[in-house]
Parts: C-alpha cells; sequence; structure tokens
C-alpha cells in the first residue's frame, strides 16, 4: 500500500485503475465501515482496515464472481455476538 495516500485518493485510484463508476466510492466507503477514515493515511490504518479496504477495491468494479478464502466468510464468533453473520452473502 502507498504511503502518504489517503484512503479516499487509494479507493478512487482503484476505481480508475478498474474502469468503475468514481461516484461509487462513497457507498463502497460505506458498505466497509470506512467512511470516517477516508482522511486517514492507508498506511496508518489497523492491519483489519486495511483488509477491508482491499477487498472493497476488489468490488470496485462490480464482479460477479470474488473469489475468498472461508476465512473471509465469517467472522470469528465473540462473547457479545456468538452468531456472527457472514461478511459476504450470496443475494
Amino acid at each position: 500500500m502507498p504511503s502518504h495516500t489517503t484512503v479516499r485518493d487509494y479507493v478512487l485510484q482503484q476505481i480508475d485503475l478498474r474502469r468503475a463508476r468514481r461516484d461509487a466510492a462513497p457507498r463502497l466507503l460505506a458498505m466497509a465501515g470506512l467512511t470516517d477514515f477516508q482522511r486517514h493515511e492507508v498506511t496508518s490504518l489497523p492491519g483489519g482496515n486495511r483488509r477491508k479496504l482491499q477487498i472493497l477495491c476488489a468490488l470496485a468494479h462490480g464482479p460477479d464472481v470474488l473469489l475468498a478464502p472461508d476465512t473471509l466468510r465469517m467472522p470469528a464468533p465473540t462473547l457479545l455476538n456468538p452468531y456472527p453473520k457472514p461478511l459476504i452473502c450470496d443475494n
């Protein structure tokens, strides 16, 4: 990930590379829960948020299929949420 690049700029760069619509950026950031991090540098994000950023960039062009390891399908259970919902659904 590039240094001195904000999350918003990185998403826009990835959208441009994939020839997707730039107006998708706010929706993608909201979907990943990264709206509040738009002005943060990519390198300052915690590991989990960096992973979310990578996933949302992979979704930028609206692929029909996204292959991901099973570890992305279900978040780890916690005391507060022993039965978490899948991150990726077959809708």
